[in-house]
């Protein structure tokens, strides 16, 4: 009993030693609930005294930059020593950081402290305890206390209690001075939104007032619009029909290009297969009668494409491909062309180049063609034998144009003249025009639809400059056409279809007159040399839903012997490939039942793993942009039907990898 009574009276002891501490520590916080600096004196100069220690410090927290927290000094007891405390602590640096970061207490023994003098005595510290201020799991700041014994457990357990205390009330410090600085803050915007008030009903007032007026003139402008609207609307509905037309005229023209090519196509093959007669079971009637049919048919595919060039134009949808030209090789190109025509017509044909002009041009060689052909057929369709027909490029110095892209520049000029039955004054505009003739009744003695010179005249817009005619009825005409030596820019946005059929070149004929005649080229320097082909060694995969097609093309390819397989669609071209893995060359065309030719390349390049196989489309499709919708869906090439014994064999050749020359 007398043991248990003493612990009891122990236990009872330490139970007042904490409480009466924890009221007092209560009462020194309740009594400083303003400054952290005067509440860490008083607390700490407390638990020093109330422990026994020798001195203490106490560390705050400071987190004012979250990146880079650090302890900042706020009281520091019996400094008599004169060791100086640092103010500052990084949050890693010494024991005091460290406990800032664990949130534990820890204990130090020092063997060797400092001599603390009272009087004539000297006491050396001999522990040191550090412990966390935190509240609500957070670190408010540190204390350091020093003693010459060991705290004892009691204390220990009742100094982390004052801290807990310690660093609530400095958490309510720190939230108070926040909010009254937020207050503070609060009152003074208040002020100022006050005043801006102010300035804003006055200004509202103003603009009330401004609104009045506007309202007065919406009215006025309502009323206008009100005019507008039904106008607008009106021109939305013409705006309408003619988006329909326009949506009719170019689904017919893709129609009618897709129909008519597909019977073209055997048309124009199979007349040069009989044309050529070489089993020699053909008279010389029935040839001539094969060489007819063959005429037609390319009279009726050049006007297909000038309708689809005037379409293409009206659109938009016509772009310069430009390129760096050798002028002296181009212009002997159009010599060679027409000089087999003026020879049969019996009419001298001249083309001459003037001594300054460079030898490189930029511009587009396609459409610059184009439009001097345009201008040499008709030279010669209306002149009679012994006539002359000339082309003339000469450099035009003068710059004196109205024509932007030619204002103060030197230009050339292409000058196509001849000896013909001239134009009338009074019909030298009516020609420009679409399908306008300057003979156009019916019993007109020369033949064609009149689009050459409206597709030309707009061609040499697009070129950057322009057309001009002098003419005499009876004595011929003379057009000019001014473009610049280096076109500067693409008026437009998507490429032209150009078709793979074209006139093979014609015979020579030395030019005449005062200039530099064209460079001539020689017959070595023909890429048709009197080789020969053999594609016995080759499978070739045709597929077509067309008859007339698959016999036009099996008729071409007979003459080089290669291994034809046939498909009649998409689907069964699949099925052959993976019958025949041995093929070398696809000749696809696109509109077809069943599965169409867009779908078979894809396939063919997806499912069947054929990425490197050559698929060539020959198709009717022939509208902008065409070939390249091909192309993605995977062919190697594009000929747009018809296409030529020529163009058919010399593609083929290249994707073979066939470095020799075609004989067709």
């Amino acid at each position: 009993m007398k043991v248990n009574l003493t612990k009891f009276t122990a236990e009872e002891r330490d139970r007042n030693w904490v409480n009466q501490g924890l009221n007092e520590v209560g009462n020194i916080l309740r009594n400083n609930p303003d400054s952290i600096t005067k509440l860490a004196d008083n607390v700490l100069k407390y638990i020093v005294a109330y422990t026994g220690g020798l001195d203490g410090a106490f560390y705050r927290l400071d987190i004012a930059d979250p990146i880079s927290p650090k302890l900042k000094l706020q009281s520091f007891s019996n400094p008599v020593y004169g060791q100086k405390i640092p103010d500052v602590l990084e949050i890693n640096q010494s024991i005091i950081g460290k406990v800032a970061v664990s949130k534990q207490q820890q204990s130090l023994s020092v063997s060797d402290g400092v001599t603390l003098h009272s009087g004539v005595a000297g006491i050396h510290p001999t522990h040191v305890l550090y412990t966390p201020l935190v509240f609500d799991g957070e670190v408010m700041g540190v204390l350091e206390l020093t003693s010459a014994t060991a705290f004892t457990n009691l204390q220990t357990q009742w100094i982390y209690q004052v801290g807990n205390m310690t660093g609530s009330t400095c958490d309510t410090i720190l939230r108070k001075k926040t909010t009254e600085h937020l207050l503070k803050e609060a009152r003074k915007l208040n002020t100022e939104l006050i005043v801006k008030e102010d300035a804003l009903r006055q200004a509202n007032q103003k603009m009330q007032e401004k609104a009045l007026e506007l309202e007065q003139q919406n009215e006025a402008i309502r009323t206008k619009n009100e005019s507008l609207e039904i106008a607008r609307e009106a021109i939305r509905v013409k705006a309408e029909e003619l988006e329909k037309a326009n949506k009719y005229k170019s689904e017919f023209l893709a129609n009618m290009s897709h129909e008519l090519r597909t019977p073209l196509n055997s048309i124009i093959i199979l007349s040069n297969l009989l044309s050529e007669n070489k089993s020699s079971n053909l008279s010389n009637k029935q040839v001539e009668y094969a060489n007819v049919i063959q005429k037609s048919g390319n009279d009726l595919l050049e006007l297909i494409n000038d309708i689809l060039d005037i379409s293409k134009i009206e659109s938009n949808h016509m772009e310069l491909d430009l390129h760096q030209i050798d002028i002296k090789d181009w212009a002997h190109d159009i010599q060679m062309l027409f000089a087999e025509v003026a020879k049969n017509k019996g009419i001298r044909f001249t083309v001459a180049i003037d001594k300054s002009i460079p030898d490189l041009i930029e511009t587009d060689r396609m459409r610059l063609s184009q439009v001097i052909k345009n201008l040499l057929s008709n030279a010669f369709k209306f002149t009679d034998a012994k006539g002359f027909v000339s082309l003339r490029i000469t450099k035009d110095m003068t710059g004196n144009h109205s024509i932007e892209s030619l204002k103060g520049k030197n230009a050339l000029c292409f000058e196509v003249a001849d000896s013909g039955i001239g134009i009338p004054e009074e019909k030298q505009q009516l020609i420009f025009e679409p399908f306008r003739q300057a003979d156009g009744s019916t019993s007109r003695r020369f033949g064609g639809t009149g689009l050459g010179l409206s597709i030309s005249k707009e061609l040499s817009n697009l070129l950057g400059g322009f057309m001009t005619l002098d003419s005499t009825v009876g004595k011929g005409s003379t057009f000019r056409l001014f473009i610049p030596l280096h076109v500067e820019q693409l008026p437009l946005s998507v490429k032209p279809v150009q078709t793979a059929f074209s006139p093979a070149p014609l015979g020579g004929q030395d030019t005449k007159g005062t200039m530099v005649p064209a460079v001539v080229k020689t017959e070595a320097d023909s890429v048709l040399e009197n080789s020969t082909l053999n594609l016995a060694a080759y499978k070739i995969l045709v597929v077509d839903d067309d008859m007339r097609n698959i016999f036009s093309l099996t008729s071409i390819l007979d003459d080089y012997k290669p291994q034809v397989v046939i498909a009649n669609n998409g689907q069964e071209a699949l099925d052959r490939l993976q019958e025949h893995t041995d093929i070398d060359i696809v000749l696809m065309d696109i509109m077809m039942p069943v599965m169409d030719g867009y779908e078979a390349m894809k396939r063919i390049r997806k499912d069947l793993k054929l990425t490197d196989l050559p698929i060539i489309s020959v198709t009717a499709n022939a509208m902008v942009g065409d070939d390249e919708i091909c192309k993605r869906a995977g062919a190697s090439d594009y000929l747009p039907k018809p296409v030529s014994k020529k163009v058919l064999i010399e593609c083929i050749a290249k994707w073979l990898n066939l470095n020799r020359a075609v004989a067709v």
